[in-house]
């Protein structure tokens, strides 16, 4: 006897493109075999978080128009931005490009551009949801006095925007990660990338102290990952700047997008499958 495939409900909305869907469930499912780096993450997010409250403690204590529950706010929610829509891409495809994998992924019938996409979906699925239970159980009864709760349509807004939050970080590291096609060795480069991009993002230093001097900071895509999100849900934004900040977004997504494409078509002229 025969069977018959029943195809899924998801199968059958999504047609030949429930590939992706597979691809996001296949690395849900092997992140959450990697325990140990998603102790390690959290633990990172918790000391990164408190380093940060520090610094900027030191910092605004002596200025008025940052008070203790503006900074905790914005760190506090900020980590939880970051632990969603955050990624490693440009760490990935150099790895990948070094060690000789690319050209493995470059005979898959699918774009490895669309698979660095997907796969980083199901990863930060589990692989932030430590953090979350670990900020809700811990951080947030301590802090909690201190944590501005604002439970409106300033928070709905930043939901919504974690998907564009999630493509501008993923095009900004996975361009910055075609960088190993000319140089072979890049755990400098993404040190230093890394510091850069925290700093343009606000998470060093507030964006709002570095504007006067340097305005163009605001309008940076990094800006979009930390420092609008932050600024809309701690209620600094009426409903046109709301608007404004997903138009740029979106803008941003659209202009990174084409880029990171164009670079790794360039840099594919120069793949010489180091490590095969």
């Amino acid at each position: 006897m025969t069977s018959i495939y029943t195809p899924t409900l998801m199968e059958k909305l999504l047609g030949r493109n429930y590939k992706w869907w597979y691809l996001i469930l296949f690395n849900v499912k092997s992140q959450r075999a990697y325990i140990g780096d998603t102790i390690f993450w959290t633990l990172y997010s918790f000391v990164y978080t408190f380093g940060m409250f520090a610094v900027w403690w030191l910092t605004t204590k002596d200025n008025s128009n940052f008070s203790t529950s503006d900074i905790l706010t914005y760190l506090y929610f900020g980590s939880l931005i970051g632990s969603l829509a955050g990624n490693w891409s440009n760490q990935a495809v150099g790895w990948d490009n070094k060690s000789g994998k690319m050209t493995q992924y470059l005979l898959y019938p699918t774009s490895y551009f669309s698979y660095e996409y997907t796969r980083y979906i199901g990863r930060q699925a589990i692989a932030s949801f430590p953090v979350q239970i670990f900020s809700l159980v811990f951080l947030l009864p301590i802090l909690g006095q201190y944590i501005i709760l604002n439970l409106n349509q300033n928070l709905l807004a930043v939901v919504l925007l974690v998907p564009i939050i999630y493509s501008i970080n993923l095009f900004l590291n996975f361009t910055f990660g075609c960088i190993t096609f000319w140089i072979v060795e890049t755990e400098g480069a993404n040190q230093f990338y890394g510091y850069f991009r925290d700093f343009l993002k606000g998470a060093v230093i507030p964006l709002n102290f570095i504007s006067p001097f340097l305005p163009f900071v605001q309008f940076s895509p990094f800006a979009w990952t930390l420092h609008h999100p932050m600024q809309i849900y701690l209620g600094e934004y009426n409903s046109l700047d709301i608007l404004l900040v997903f138009l740029g977004g979106i803008v941003w997504c659209l202009v990174l997008y084409f880029l990171a494409k164009f670079v790794f078509k360039m840099g594919l002229k120069k793949n010489e499958s180091v490590g095969l």
